[in-house]
């Protein structure tokens, strides 16, 4: 289908299955000979999607020749980018426009944290706000709806009650950093789950940001977004300017649509 052709029924159903359940893991089941119910295989998620496809095409790259486009030339149908860019070059082979998505905004530290999370409520949006320096616009970090919730669970939106309406997204990141060395020392010390810096892994994981560029292969976003607690890819420039944001849900749907 669409731009991606031939992704396989299976993935592709798998994938459409996780999308409307709004990335969800999807069960996948079996109805076995001679009995009345099914039997719980596994549960698919997007990484794990992803990266049965990155196995099956990387010994094949011409059977998926998508792959090996840059993403300046897919960005018509994958992601959100910030206002401003040049299209991209229809004679270099970019992607028609299918779709037209909102512009992706971005934060910096001084941004009020109220108004992030409105963009956060927002149903078709990416679900993370790149925070940028104000001065440069080079990315700092990423602010997203993970984070709404780990610290909603840690009680950690009780500080910031007294002095909500001047809360900034610079208040909202310590306490996110913070609450992850509270849970690595609350639960991971014991467990051999943090890394040497006392950091719990499973929140570094979802906390990581990683950047690419637009010059990068499509290939190369489908290995980072493949990669266990990985949702999401900044697209930065030359000076760490941020451009786009693509998450896995994206790929999902360029690939499978």
């Amino acid at each position: 289908g669409g731009g991606g052709g031939g992704g396989g029924g299976g993935a592709g159903e798998g994938a459409s299955l996780i999308e409307a359940a709004g990335a969800a893991p999807s069960p996948s089941s079996v109805l076995p000979p001679d009995t009345g119910g099914e039997l719980l295989l596994h549960n698919a998620t997007l990484p794990c999607i992803l990266s049965a496809v990155v196995r099956a095409f990387r010994s094949h790259a011409a059977a998926l020749p998508l792959m090996g486009h840059p993403l300046e030339l897919v960005r018509n149908q994958l992601g959100r980018w910030v206002s401003g860019l040049d299209p991209p070059s229809a004679e270099a082979g970019a992607l028609p426009v299918v779709s037209t998505k909102s512009e992706l905004r971005v934060a910096t530290p001084e941004t009020p944290l109220p108004l992030v999370l409105a963009w956060l409520s927002e149903p078709d949006g990416p679900g993370a706000v790149p925070v940028v320096d104000k001065a440069t616009g080079a990315l700092v970090d990423v602010y997203s709806r993970s984070d709404i919730l780990s610290l909603a669970h840690g009680g950690a939106y009780g500080a910031l009650q007294s002095q909500w309406d001047s809360s900034t997204v610079s208040h909202a990141l310590s306490l996110a950093h913070g609450s992850m060395h509270s849970r690595a020392a609350s639960t991971g010390a014991l467990s051999g789950s943090t890394d040497p810096s006392g950091m719990d892994k499973a929140a570094l994981a979802a906390r990581q940001t990683i950047t690419v560029t637009r010059a990068e292969p499509l290939r190369r976003i489908v290995d980072r977004l493949a990669l266990p607690g990985v949702r999401r890819v900044v697209v930065v420039s030359a000076t760490n300017a941020v451009e786009g944001l693509v998450t896995d849900r994206d790929l999902s749907a360029l690939l499978f649509a």
